[in-house]
């Protein structure tokens, strides 16, 4: 059965809202439920992160204003993605992603943007896997 929830989170640079919609599972290793957050009033999607290499299963996906030409502005942050219990923990679960209209992304492996980054990347509309860094060991994002 599905139930459909909408949770009221606050996000770095933006008032943001989860809506997400679950199937009744037992507890499991992939996160329990897709989660979409939506930069209010914007709904252009950014990113998407990928819980299986091959896109399927759960997917966090991130809808936000038009991105910058540069990555010296960065437009929306997020210091974690973890959103238990209401949204679920996607801290340490992609496996692959793939941003939209032109944004840029730079991943990094610990919370509030520490431990190692990557570099800007653009996938150009393609589904990419994590490189072995990133592997589900992705905590926070910046999108420019």
């Amino acid at each position: 059965m599905f139930s459909p929830r909408k949770v009221f989170i606050a996000p770095v640079a933006a008032a943001s809202f989860i809506a997400m919609s679950a199937l009744s599972l037992p507890a499991m290793a992939a996160p329990p439920v897709d989660t979409v957050l939506n930069t209010v009033p914007y709904t252009n999607l950014k990113l998407r992160i990928y819980y299986n290499a091959d896109a399927s299963g759960t997917a966090f996906s991130f809808y936000s204003f038009d991105c910058t030409a540069t990555t010296n502005d960065v437009d929306v942050s997020y210091p974690t993605l973890n959103f238990s219990p209401t949204a679920g923990n996607w801290n340490n679960q992609g496996t692959a992603w793939r941003d939209f209209n032109g944004c840029d992304v730079k991943f990094f492996t610990s919370t509030n943007y520490g431990g190692t980054p990557s570099t800007w990347q653009n996938s150009g509309n393609n589904i990419v896997q994590m490189s072995a860094t990133f592997n589900r060991n992705v905590e926070s994002f910046k999108v420019s």
